[in-house]
């Protein structure tokens, strides 16, 4: 199989992390990225969580002379941004083109049913992914399939979660685990604030990281109607990522998860982030908000991870359990670790990609 694989310059976790999978499964020579992404290959451009891989880069004519020869098995359109709808609507004028798949790794639940018709997709996968809706009518919330108005989508479409480049994941030097949970990321949706500080001020456990915010994190918290919660991010000291008030680096990140027995997930823009992954890959166990999308093959609460309710009503209960009996909690993190092997990293993200494709198209 050889892929067509459509690409946006800027950074997509999603599409990104496919890339390196499919390069992997099936060789890096059968997967053309289109344009060129530098972030792939350029050792200048790279980011953190995505492996490089040697690439050549093509000029539109020849990957149109690859197409009239039907070169490609598939083409990926990596992602519903501008930078791949445009290189698929250029390269469509060459004539006939191989079946289409539509990757989706935004934040947002939107189906977006205009784009996957227009470009008469084969398959549609989508990170944040629900199955249902749950619609107000008549000022009755009632259960509607997420396709329930479009048969065709509803058929052909497939959840595709985040996943992670194992290699990305620093090796840690074997370290005393002294730290009961932790949590340090941008205060991208307010119940990250709410779990730090409950985490704060839960007595009797260690807790380290905490939450700082940039300027869009600022605008998307008053567009969303949360203008105390802005109100207080300006100055308060919680709003950092660690006690000196600065954002921790990579390299801090991975140290912290590291030394923690457990590390916290909280939905950011959507559900999925890669955090969710990568704390299961550092050895540490994942302590979560209970899944609202779809997740093939995700962690059971109790045997690879912990799923406290969307209140965060449990949290701390949890955590206080798990941190006093360090050896459960280090063999359920063990469990979750030989889990994301199975199912959870690039390569078999890629792997699932390629077997829809061959059941359906």
């Amino acid at each position: 199989m050889r892929i067509l694989y459509l690409t946006d310059p800027c950074p997509d976790y999603l599409a990104d992390l496919l890339y390196v999978g499919l390069c992997r499964t099936i060789g890096p020579e059968r997967v053309v990225d289109y344009p060129y992404k530098t972030v792939y290959h350029d050792p200048l451009q790279r980011v953190h969580y995505v492996p490089q891989i040697l690439g050549r880069s093509y000029r539109e004519e020849e990957v149109a002379a690859l197409l009239q020869d039907k070169q490609f098995d598939l083409a990926i359109l990596s992602s519903p941004r501008r930078g791949t709808i445009t290189a698929w609507e250029s390269l469509s004028r060459c004539g006939a083109m191989p079946p289409l798949v539509l990757i989706d790794g935004e934040d947002d639940t939107t189906l977006r049913q205009e784009l996957f018709h227009l470009y008469q997709c084969a398959l549609y996968f989508k990170r944040e992914y629900r199955r249902h809706r749950h619609v107000e009518v008549c000022g009755r919330v009632r259960r509607f399939s997420a396709s329930w108005a479009d048969a065709a989508l509803s058929q052909r479409m497939h959840p595709l979660p985040l996943a992670v480049a194992l290699e990305t994941i620093p090796t840690v030097p074997a370290l005393q685990r002294d730290v009961d949970v932790s949590y340090a990321a941008r205060v991208s949706h307010p119940k990250r604030r709410q779990a730090v500080e409950m985490l704060r001020h839960a007595l009797g456990t260690r807790f380290q990281g905490g939450i700082y915010a940039e300027a869009e994190d600022r605008q998307s918290i008053t567009l969303s109607g949360f203008p105390r919660f802005l109100m207080k991010l300006k100055g308060d000291p919680v709003v950092t990522a660690d006690q000196r008030g600065t954002k921790l680096s990579q390299a801090e990140y991975y140290a912290l998860l590291g030394r923690s027995k457990m590390a916290l997930s909280i939905r950011g823009g959507g559900f999925d982030t890669l955090r969710y992954w990568e704390i299961v890959a550092s050895g540490a166990l994942l302590l979560s908000e209970q899944p609202d999308i779809e997740i093939p093959n995700n962690f059971v609460h109790g045997r690879h991870a912990l799923f406290f309710r969307p209140d965060l009503s449990n949290l701390v209960d949890l955590v206080r359990t798990y941190a006093s009996d360090a050896q459960a909690c280090a063999a359920m993190a063990a469990e979750g670790h030989k889990h994301l092997l199975q199912y959870h990293t690039c390569e078999r993200r890629a792997e699932y990609v390629l077997e829809m494709c061959r059941r359906t198209i």
